[in-house]
């Protein structure tokens, strides 16, 4: 058993039934804060730490818990900002792809019918096929089209995978710009030089405070401060600071997400279901182990959350206290009241629990460094 104890909070998971403790300094830096309660029955069955940064377009950190400057993996989060060299290059114009398909090109999607016949229909058009998505074959996400696939005898393929859009996209800008498509995922190739310039300026964060890993779907994934995350939603809510070229790019991509929310996840998820609820001023992005990021387009903020211990589950309830906390939330809409206190379920689909927001911010008015 490993326990890791900082102050009133408390990890432990188990390794060959050894009792180690690890106590983490006061100095540690990724002291994560309380940010939700998960009850089973009236237990306290997990209790979920992490980070919050709550930035505005001009550079300040005006809310905060945990450590706002964290390193982290923005993982799909930046999907949002990765896609923006499809439009800035030509390619998505020239290809004739619709908001559909550029919110696609920027989604975590769940494999279901649209989307892989959106993502089959942008490699037709470009001349490349679905060998040449280096994501990986994988079952789709959603259960209901993995279960249709199977009944129906089909193969999974690399179009199932929920970054095909993505990759579809980098494939394009590949074509037109007459670039080699193989070792598109490579940080080298142009496709992802590109894409790195546009993180390094829409995050306002100098490249020597990136550092690169690989995502789970084989291209870059990039870590910087969570509060440049939040900096760079905020950034493009006022897309105009930027150049022309990269102003149209932010705001088309913004406008794709607002239009066809159900092509960035599914339409019962809470993205969706968040984007939809606000009419696009509130748009938002989920990636992998625990970061959400998401902008208040009217007010030019932007927030990034991460959960300490990587799970998803309680970003729902989490990311609604946060708005609620900044005054970006008067009235809950109806088709959101399900995330304030997000219920768990059983496999016989009985309520048995709920996760509660604990979150506390603290106003930290300051400016950012850079």
């Amino acid at each position: 058993m490993y326990a890791f104890a900082h102050l009133d909070f408390v990890y432990s998971c188990s390794y060959l039934g050894t009792l180690c403790v690890m106590t983490i300094s006061l100095d540690h830096p990724f002291r994560p804060s309380l940010l939700s309660v998960e009850f089973r029955g009236d237990v306290i069955e997990n209790i979920h730490y992490g980070h919050v940064a709550v930035c505005n377009a001009e550079g300040q950190l005006l809310y905060s818990c945990g450590i706002p400057s964290v390193q982290v993996y923005g993982r799909s989060a930046l999907k949002i900002i990765q896609a923006l060299p499809l439009l800035e290059t030509g390619a998505a114009d020239y290809f004739h792809m619709t908001d559909r398909e550029l919110a696609l090109c920027a989604s975590s999607h769940s494999g279901l019918p649209s989307h892989q016949e959106g993502v089959r229909s942008i490699l037709t058009r470009i001349g490349c096929e679905v060998p040449d998505l280096i994501c990986g074959s994988v079952s789709p996400y959603s259960g209901k089209a993995r279960d249709e696939m199977v009944r129906g005898g089909e193969p999974m393929t690399g179009i199932c995978n929920e970054c095909s859009g993505v990759h579809a996209g980098m494939l394009a800008t590949a074509v037109y710009c007459k670039e080699s498509t193989r070792g598109y995922e490579d940080i080298r190739h142009p496709v992802q030089k590109r894409v790195l310039d546009a993180i390094r300026e829409v995050t306002a964060t100098s490249e020597a405070r990136i550092q690169v890993g690989n995502d789970g779907c084989g291209i870059p994934t990039y870590a910087l401060p969570l509060e440049r995350i939040a900096c760079g939603f905020a950034r493009m809510t006022r897309a105009s600071m930027f150049q022309e070229r990269r102003a149209s790019a932010i705001q088309r991509m913004l406008d794709a997400y607002c239009l066809h929310p159900e092509m960035v996840t599914e339409e019962d998820s809470f993205t969706t279901r968040l984007i939809r609820a606000f009419d696009g001023d509130i748009i938002g992005k989920e990636g992998a182990k625990g970061i959400f990021a998401l902008m208040h387009r009217p007010k030019g903020l932007g927030i990034a959350i991460k959960v300490a211990d990587g799970t998803k589950e309680s970003i729902p309830s989490v990311v609604l206290s946060v708005l609620s906390q900044i005054g970006c939330l008067e009235n809950l809409p109806a088709n959101l009241d399900r995330y304030r206190r997000t219920e768990l379920k059983n496999s016989c689909n009985d309520v048995i629990g709920q996760i509660e927001p604990r979150i506390r911010l603290q106003a930290m008015p300051h400016s950012l460094r850079r």
